[in-house]
Formats: C-alpha cells, structure tokens, sequence
C-alpha cells in the first residue's frame, strides 16, 4: 500500500526544507521511515529515501504516481514528505509569512505555521524540534496513539545543568 503524503509549502525562503529537515528527524527518531520528494523544476523530481538512496526523475510525476514509486523502491516507507507540490486533495503544512496572503486552500490545510517561528527553532534547537508538529503528524496521518509522558523514577533525577545536563537533555527532547 502506498504511504500517506504530506505537502510542505509557502513562499520562497520560509523554511521548507528546514521543517521539512527537522520533521524527517523527529519522526525517524520515533521508528517512523520517511521518504522525500522535491520538486526542482517542471521536468526534475528528487526522491531521498530514509536509508540514504536518492532517486532522481527528469519527468513530470504528480503525487499519485510517485507515491507507487517510493513504495516500489521501499514498501517500508511510512510517509512522503513533499515540498514544491500543488497537487490538491493533498493535506499541506503551509508556513506563512506576515505579508504573504495564505497558498493552500482550507479542505487541504493540515496546519498553518509561522515561518518566523520554524527558523528561530531550527536555530535554537538545530533539527528535530517541531513543537509539537511530528506529535500530531503521528497522531492523525500515521494513527500512532498520542504519547503520554511517564514521570521519571527517583533514581533517574535530571541532570545537573552543566554541559553533559545540556547535552543529554537536548538529545532526550521529544
């Protein structure tokens, strides 16, 4: 069966490919395969698999035919991640800009994001933080129950806030 497919889009420069980046390592964190697909231009289409393979296309495919594609190439693919696609009926995360009017239309809208708030993230946090986006990502495209957060034993207090505390909480955020 062919993965689910979940557009990325807005404006030039909002970091598409930065929460594209980060969602791909948050939800690769959590077991899940992923696959993307960027569209470089009308007669180019680039598919980066989880395992590290890249496929590139010089025709024109819409999303239907390259979601048989990856699950030709990889059948344990469980989402494809598609930036540079307008291919409607296809749920999108849309990343706005204060002076850009809205792309997506609402029965394709999956979240609106602030495009401002994605890069200041990635800065802070480097790949993977996605306040909350991979959560319901997982939740409502991928089925998985929500997660609930287990209070950590006694014996396994935080670390104190020097550089090994900073490193393993950083490496330990959902």
């Amino acid at each position: 069966m062919p993965p689910p497919v979940l557009r990325v889009v807005g404006p030039p420069g909002s970091g598409k490919s930065l929460l594209i980046t980060s969602l791909v390592e948050a939800l690769r964190s959590r077991g899940h395969r992923l696959a993307t697909v960027v569209r470089r231009d009308e007669r180019t289409t680039v598919i980066i698999l989880s395992h590290g393979g890249r496929v590139t296309l010089e025709r024109p495919m819409d999303l239907a035919a390259l979601r048989g594609v990856i699950a030709g190439v990889d059948p344990a693919v469980d989402l494809v991640l598609a930036e540079g696609f307008e291919d409607a009926g296809v749920p999108a995360v849309e990343l706005r800009l204060p002076d850009h009017a809205p792309l997506t239309a609402a029965v394709d809208l999956f979240a609106a994001v602030d495009a401002a708030e994605v890069i200041a993230t990635f800065a802070k946090h480097g790949p993977g933080e996605t306040n909350g986006l991979a959560d319901r990502i997982e939740h409502e495209i991928l089925g998985v129950p929500p997660r609930h957060e287990a209070p950590l034993p006694a014996e396994a207090a935080p670390q104190p806030p020097g550089r090994l505390g900073r490193f393993v909480r950083r490496l330990t955020r959902g």
